[in-house]
């Protein structure tokens, strides 16, 4: 089973089981850890088969391509951020 821990000022978070439980760990000693489970959810074959089903004329995607074209922005807007150390980027309408 493999571990990730992210370590921060205020706590170290763990994850385990292909992320399906986190457990924060407190810096503050006299706060408790606290562990949250999760169930898998096997996003991108449900996202390919939904993909597949609009090909094929089964049903529409879930997803309109504005909302598609939206998604891209933004993610181009964090790149962008990033790369100005940590600016606000405007996205347009």
């Amino acid at each position: 089973s493999s571990i990730m821990r992210i370590y921060g000022t205020k706590g170290i978070l763990e994850a385990r089981d292909n992320f399906t439980e986190l457990t924060l760990f407190p810096a503050d000693a006299e706060k408790p850890k606290t562990t949250e489970k999760f169930s898998v959810d096997h996003t991108l074959s449900r996202e390919l088969t939904a993909f597949a089903d609009a090909c094929a004329g089964k049903a529409e995607h879930p997803v309109r391509p504005e909302e598609a074209l939206r998604n891209v922005a933004v993610m181009e807007s964090i790149v962008a951020s990033s790369d100005q150390g940590g600016a606000w980027i405007e996205l347009g309408d």
